[in-house]
């Protein structure tokens, strides 16, 4: 026998993971299955019929009166249309209101039964709108918060980009005055050695790439070899090609070499290399060959320091990291997300650990991280409104500045 699934009155299949309603129902060889359907919400388990006259009425005022109406129609079926339209054009003829109508339409006695059923079936749906509606409302949180995220995220790559775009854009004008212009005018005084020095290798990447095609010179890349001694052959071949072609051309070369920092440094090479070394940057300087080499380096210190304090051996040195130093930046382009996310107190915090870096820096003599705190210091004081410690703090960045 098939029997009719009632209404809000289905079978529930009581399991360990809460009530799951199903219906049984046959496939097509006669075997009986369990078939799941709808969606458990905080009051309960709700069937798709249930969560679809929820939705029909979320929102809607006195959709209780309407509910009933429908369930009415439901539980005791109207007479066949043309009775009924019979029925209400005798009544019209009398001269009653439509309100009037309906009330002589729906029977007192079955008006109670209605809605002694419907009574567990509103509650439910009640339950079940409340249910909805926190679900809405936390949807909407959520898309909010994803919004807020998208917003932060897209901030942030703004203020990286002009961080990156500033950074740039005075590097390029450091390798035009210092290099590109006095090549371009044939000047005697063009740098035979530049270093490129930056903790970024993307950006010293894009700034050699940017370099070559700016130079109006014969261009070789090349990756020194492993071997010392080939290493030193290379390089002196270089400069008898670029001697050459100078003459004929009145080009200059500019090797890009790649991993040249290593060749400068005492604990990859020997000291006979380094001596080596220190006679052939010198000499280039001295005779004013018509050769430049052009490396990069994340940072110096490896690096012999009778190459950087001699600037006969290495001409020009562009730090990318302290390139920046000493110009007044906009906190809500440079300062941390976590810092701008601190609390009053926790920024009162990070300003005293910072004077004490900055203090112990300048003890030990290193001047740029002296810098690099008191303008951190400077763009928090700023963004705090206390724009008259922020001045102190860049007073003392002037007196740095000469330092270095």
């Amino acid at each position: 026998m098939k029997i009719a699934p009632v209404f809000f009155n289905k079978p529930v299949l009581k399991t360990n993971a809460g009530n799951v309603e199903h219906c049984l129902r046959k496939n097509n060889r006669g075997d009986v299955f369990i078939s799941f359907r709808g969606k458990e919400y905080p009051s309960g388990y709700y069937d798709d019929k249930q969560i679809a006259v929820a939705e029909k009425y979320l929102g809607k005022k006195n959709w209780e009166q309407e509910y009933f109406k429908e369930r009415y129609r439901e539980i005791y079926p109207p007479p066949s249309p043309v009775v009924e339209n019979l029925y209400k054009a005798a009544l019209i003829v009398l001269l009653l209101t439509p309100a009037v109508i309906e009330s002589l339409v729906i029977d007192p006695a079955k008006e109670k039964r209605v809605k002694r059923i419907i009574e567990p079936e509103i509650r439910q749906i009640r339950a079940l709108m409340f249910d909805m509606n926190n679900e809405k409302i936390q949807e909407k949180k959520e898309q909010e918060l994803k919004i807020k995220s998208d917003l932060k995220k897209l901030e942030k790559a703004d203020n990286e980009r002009i961080k990156k775009e500033e950074l740039s854009a005075k590097i390029k004008d450091a390798l035009v005055c210092e290099f590109i212009e006095p090549i371009s005018r044939g000047q005697d005084d063009v740098p035979t050695a530049v270093m490129l020095e930056g903790s970024n290798a993307q950006t010293r990447k894009e700034i050699e790439q940017w370099l070559e095609s700016e130079l109006d010179a014969r261009i070789v890349r090349f990756k020194l070899p492993d071997d010392e001694d080939d290493a030193i052959y290379r390089l002196n071949t270089e400069l008898q090609y670029a001697q050459e072609k100078y003459q004929k051309t009145g080009k200059r070369t500019v090797l890009f070499v790649d991993d040249f920092s290593n060749i400068l440094n005492p604990a990859r090479v020997s000291n006979f290399t380094i001596g080596d070394m220190k006679a052939f940057l010198f000499s280039l300087s001295e005779n004013k060959e018509p050769m430049t080499i052009v490396f990069g380096t994340d940072n110096q210190w490896g690096i012999d320091s009778a190459f950087l304090a001699n600037r006969r051996r290495i001409p020009l040195k562009i730090n990318f990291d302290n390139l920046m130093l000493g110009q007044k930046k906009t906190w809500s382009a440079h300062l941390d997300d976590d810092i701008k996310n601190m609390s009053q107190s926790r920024l009162e915090i990070h300003k005293c650990w910072l004077t004490e870096l900055a203090d112990n820096a300048a003890e030990k003599g290193r001047y740029a991280d002296v810098i690099r705190y008191k303008e951190i210091n400077a763009m928090i004081c700023e963004m705090q409104g206390k724009q008259r410690d922020a001045y102190l703090l860049r007073c003392d960045i002037d007196k740095y500045l000469k330092k270095i």
